[in-house]
């Protein structure tokens, strides 16, 4: 199959911050389709080194240990190769998304995940989330983001630390380009709602026209109450999800 209708472009528009595999371009390009990348975020290592280092040593009191994402295991795992050769043994491992969870199985880490909804609120409606009165849990992530699982595990009587581990910077040169070719693309792919708050509200022209592709129906929700008018939703965050939606989207158009 090829992509049509030069009058939208070819391009596939990717903004999410630079990865050195990226198995969804992968999947895209052995779709015959033409990608642009123009990453408007880039992943920093936190310069506040020493709350972490405290955190880290203190590994061994945690009964759970959650990563947010593949920067928050990349990051995380680091920190622990340094301070803890042998890991904890009861320490039980959590991942939201695959890609996460590959990273901390590679490592050696037996590791839970949801399957069928790979977000936060999915990993909430896991059993052992759910029996987590009295329990230590350190959330790995990256500094700010929502609040929505350590709330909630914190209603259901868990004691929750946070080890921010990096921070996310918005390029802002980076998004002006991306809005000059948000104009010429035929599907824009946006991770996360930082990215896409950060992108603000497009012109009538692109918002009527641009097919989106999102991993979760609410940052799909966001897009919406920005203009978006053609918004997909993946079933999940990862390559293969994300592929599909988009040429789901693409076919939808009539681009494909």
């Amino acid at each position: 199959m090829a992509l049509h209708a030069p009058s939208l472009g070819s391009n596939v528009l990717v903004v999410r911050a630079p990865r050195d595999d990226d198995e969804l371009v992968r999947q895209l390009t052995a779709e015959k389709l033409s990608i642009q990348r123009i990453p408007i975020m880039k992943i920093v290592p936190s310069e506040d080194k020493i709350p972490i280092q405290n955190l880290v040593l203190d590994f061994d009191r945690y009964d759970c240990a959650v990563f947010i994402s593949a920067n928050a295991a990349r990051f995380g795992l680091s920190w622990l190769d340094e301070y803890w050769p042998m890991l904890p043994m009861q320490t039980k491992y959590f991942a939201i998304g695959e890609q996460t969870a590959q990273r901390l199985r590679d490592y050696g880490c037996g590791v839970i995940v949801p399957r069928v909804d790979a977000t936060t609120e999915g990993l909430l409606e896991l059993p052992l989330m759910r029996a987590v009165e009295g329990l230590n849990i350190a959330i790995f992530r990256g500094v700010g983001g929502r609040e929505v699982l350590a709330d909630e595990l914190k209603k259901r009587g868990a004691k929750v630390t946070y080890i921010e581990l990096y921070k996310r910077d918005i390029i802002p040169a980076a998004v002006e380009r991306a809005r000059v070719a948000m104009a010429s693309a035929a599907c824009l792919i946006v991770h996360s709602s930082e990215l896409l708050l950060a992108l603000g509200v497009p012109p009538s022209a692109i918002a009527s026209r641009l097919r989106l592709v999102l991993p979760s129906a609410r940052i799909g929700a966001e897009a919406k109450r920005l203009g978006y008018q053609h918004v997909t939703v993946g079933s999940s965050a990862t390559p293969r999800s994300l592929c599909e939606a988009t040429l789901t989207a693409l076919k939808d158009a009539g681009a494909y």
